[in-house]
């Protein structure tokens, strides 16, 4: 047999409105939580001109920010040795390239339209390669590992103006290459 008592429909009444704050609260957290942060890193062609890169990477720039995309940071492409070889079909013509236009940008956008910005970028006959990878909106770049200088003490010779001849040098970094 169940038994209401009117402190219990006082109680549902707090108890529900209570969820439905939650609930909004919740709804809130998952609008926001939609807009996420990317990191797109491209090769562009090193046929360019120097200044089609710069007009290159505005358009690309602009593609994104009319997804609606916010832009966080950005380093600008400038020419650099790939790993690999890279095959591209250009005008139905394989074309191999050694060398690609590096340029990276940081921006936040709604995961709704990151598919707009895919769809550009896969469209732009000018990228070589592209990546875009979810990340977080601080800076994550760490500089360079720095190489200590010995001190007198530690050099063995105390003489810091002491010169190496070439093959010196050549017979330790043949040691280092053996180890």
């Amino acid at each position: 047999m169940l038994y209401v008592f009117p402190c219990d429909t006082v109680f549902l009444t707090v108890f529900g409105k209570i969820m439905s704050e939650e609930l909004e609260k919740n709804e809130k957290e998952m609008d926001e939580k939609t807009n996420r942060v990317y990191e797109v890193g491209l090769l562009l062609i090193p046929n360019l001109a120097t200044e089609k890169v710069n007009e290159e990477f505005s358009s690309i720039k602009s593609s994104i920010e009319k997804s609606g995309g916010k832009f966080i940071s950005e380093e600008s492409p400038y020419l650099r040795p790939l790993a690999y070889t890279i095959v591209k079909s250009i005008d139905t013509k394989n074309q191999k390239f050694d060398n690609a236009y590096f340029g990276w940008v940081k921006f936040e956008i709604d995961t709704a339209n990151l598919e707009e910005v895919n769809t550009a970028l896969k469209s732009n006959e000018n990228i070589l390669r592209f990546i875009n990878v979810k990340t977080v909106r601080e800076s994550t770049y760490t500089p360079s590992r720095q190489i200590s200088q010995p001190s007198i003490g530690e050099s063995g010779s105390g003489d810091l103006d002491s010169v190496i001849s070439q093959s010196e040098i050549d017979s330790g970094i043949d040691k280092l290459l053996v180890e």
